[in-house]
């Protein structure tokens, strides 16, 4: 692949682009940046587009070169990772050989990708919340039954990315959302419609509760 065959396809008008690492014949290949480099070089480039775009990495660690939003040494705590733009290819090797020891594994990913996980948005539920600190926001969603496994928040440098469970004097956003379990399975989640209204009545419920302990205290 060259500058030629993005041209064909369009580029520089496109809204979504993912990019597959070749990767190499041997291991030796595979290490290193010699084996993501020219897809690097082609996400960094990308990124001036404006188009959200999703790179495949043969070396995982080869991450800390695509530019801002790096670490030096931990490709996990890339930011591009949670933001669900870089992917590496042993990952999915990773996930079987795990699975050998403990097939709950496979359970627990099926859940994450559609099961008792859900969003839920601090605008539309949690308001008041706004400004305030996730630790709080920990203790509502505890309250409904609930159980908070991060945020989908934008960083610092406006990359929406997950956070899991940050830390509790982070300081919430009107646009964040919220994912939690519901492990109790005490909200259908096949029907969207009931989960929305049934989590509204529970907030504010609770939000009620607190108000009246306030006013006596």
């Amino acid at each position: 692949m060259d500058s030629a065959d993005l041209e064909r396809a369009g580029y520089a008008t496109a809204s979504h682009i993912v990019l597959l690492g070749a990767g190499g014949k041997t291991v030796a290949e595979n290490s290193g940046i010699g084996s993501d480099a020219r897809v690097v070089m082609y996400f960094r480039k990308l990124k001036k587009t404006g188009a959200f775009t999703i790179l495949n990495l043969t070396n995982g660690s080869n991450s800390r070169y695509l530019g801002s939003h790096c670490t030096e040494n931990n490709e996990l705590e890339n930011m591009y990772y949670a933001a669900g733009q870089v992917y590496a290819s042993t990952s999915i090797d990773t996930l079987m050989a795990q699975s050998y020891y403990n097939p709950l594994v496979l359970e627990l990913v099926e859940q994450l990708l559609g099961g008792c996980v859900f969003t839920l948005s601090l605008k539309s539920y949690f308001p008041k919340l706004v400004g305030k600190e996730y630790k709080k926001l920990v203790r509502k969603v505890l309250c409904l039954g609930l159980v908070p496994l991060g945020l989908y928040s934008k960083t610092s440098g406006r990359l929406s990315a997950v956070l899991s469970n940050p830390q509790p004097s982070f300081i919430l956003r009107e646009d964040d959302k919220i994912y939690v379990v519901d492990s109790k399975k005490a909200i259908r989640v096949d029907f969207p419609d009931m989960k929305d209204k049934v989590m509204y009545d529970m907030v504010s419920d609770i939000e009620h509760e607190e108000e009246e302990k306030e006013n006596k205290e």
